[in-house]
């Protein structure tokens, strides 16, 4: 009895070791399943993260770009004030002398023969001559460049602001800073629609591209909580054309900023053409025909040599053809933002001389819009390269201009299948 007992205890015992030792399998495998669940969720949201985030660090870069042009631009006409065209300057610092005559001369009321009351405030006067000055000082100390540029940024918010109101009266009642400016010519005064937004330009572009560096920040603090949609205009034409976006299409977004998400337009521009070097259209075959006096097995190796060669040439043309495609698409939309910047003057000029001024604003910041895209950002970077290298086709190997481009790459990589097919025919008898 005690026999039959130790039997079925013995065999009770394994069955619960057997069902523990199931049991451990089957959360062994489940635990499998949720890491490997985990590691797709974690590769998709990275591969999401890394596009958005390429995305921001591309807008930034274009925005910083557009806020130093515009800023400059702000520089330039500051500096044509005649108070400050004819000011004395320190030949060691560059900065300027006598500053006090100058805040003088802008905070004039009454004009005198030969001077313009400019009429700004002495606040808006010092403001103007620490750009001024810290502009000058920069070109001998480039570390006040920086100082300078924020300094014609915050200014131009401040012209921004007022103008926004200008324009929102119907162009009826201006703030005094405002008749400030258009008295200096900073701002043109006159009927001319066409040319009061112009002359704004500036000021409104370096607005908008602060406000699109906010946003870059605020949607960066969102990625890291795990929010990869771009909910705000991240661009400086989106922040023009409509600040009240509650929504961008990211696609549309990483296709407009040209960033290397293997994201496309879906119609490309004509193909333009790469020059190979000396490319030889010898194939392996016709090189190992030549070699008929060695022995088989020097024969083999060099066949493998080939071999080798012959596939890293047409990884690297598959690249080359890739690049050039993407090369093309970028160009493209500097020929289209041109043809469509030309429609929009043609259409500019029509309602100006009909007089809908309603018309011309809308048309302004469209034809704004794509003026960036055509002066600024990486299609245009791209055209400028493709176009240089066409003048000098060492300018962007040996010479070094423009590193970061894609035509810069497609160069590279033309003379480095040029070289790998030399490798080739000199293996030839």
């Amino acid at each position: 009895m005690a026999n039959g007992l130790s039997d079925i205890l013995s065999a009770y015992r394994q069955g619960l070791a057997s069902e523990r030792q199931t049991r451990q399998a089957e959360m062994s495998m489940a635990l499998q399943a949720m890491q490997f669940e985990s590691q797709q969720r974690f590769r998709e949201e990275g591969r999401q993260r890394e596009d958005v985030m390429s995305a921001l660090d591309y807008a930034k870069k274009s925005t910083n770009e557009a806020i130093g042009q515009d800023a400059s631009q702000i520089y330039s006409k500051i500096s044509s004030l005649a108070p400050i065209v004819g000011a004395d300057r320190d030949e060691e610092t560059g900065g300027l002398l006598k500053t006090d005559t100058i805040i003088n001369a802008l905070t004039k009321t009454k004009a005198k023969k030969g001077k313009i009351a400019y009429g700004f405030t002495p606040a808006q006067a010092t403001e103007i001559v620490n750009i001024a000055n810290t502009y000058g000082m920069a070109a001998k100390n480039p570390l006040l460049a920086q100082s300078a540029q924020d300094l014609a940024v915050t200014f131009g918010r401040k012209v921004s602001r007022d103008y926004d109101i200008y324009e929102s009266t119907g162009f009826s009642q201006s703030s005094k800073f405002i008749k400030s400016l258009e008295r200096s010519g900073m701002l043109y005064k006159g009927a001319d629609p066409l040319q009061r937004e112009m002359s704004a330009d500036i000021f409104l572009g370096v607005s908008d591209a602060v406000t699109a560096l906010d946003n870059i920040d605020k949607e960066r603090m969102e990625i890291a909580s795990g929010d990869y949609k771009v909910d705000t205009p991240i661009t400086v034409g989106g922040v023009a054309q409509d600040t009240d976006i509650s929504g961008i299409d990211f696609d549309a977004l990483a296709n407009q900023a040209g960033v290397s998400l293997g994201l496309g337009g879906k119609e490309s521009g004509p193909a333009l053409n790469v020059d190979l070097g000396s490319m030889d259209d010898t194939t392996d075959e016709d090189i190992l025909a030549t070699l008929d006096f060695l022995e088989e097995g020097d024969v083999s190796k060099i066949e493998t040599k080939l071999s080798d060669l012959s596939s890293e040439i047409s990884k690297k043309k598959e690249s080359l053809n890739s690049k050039i495609d993407a090369r093309d698409t970028l160009i493209s939309q500097v020929d289209d933002a041109k043809q469509k910047n030309q429609g929009l003057i043609k259409k500019i000029k029509y309602f100006n001389k009909v007089g809908d001024k309603t018309k011309v604003r809308q048309l302004m910041k469209e034809s704004r819009k794509l003026q960036y895209e055509i002066g600024s950002g990486k299609a245009a970077m791209e055209s400028e390269a493709y176009n240089l290298s066409k003048i000098n086709p060492n300018a962007l190997t040996i010479g070094g201009y423009h590193p970061d481009s894609i035509s810069a790459q497609i160069a590279s990589l033309s003379q480095e299948i040029g070289q790998l097919n030399k490798q080739r025919v000199k293996l030839g008898g």
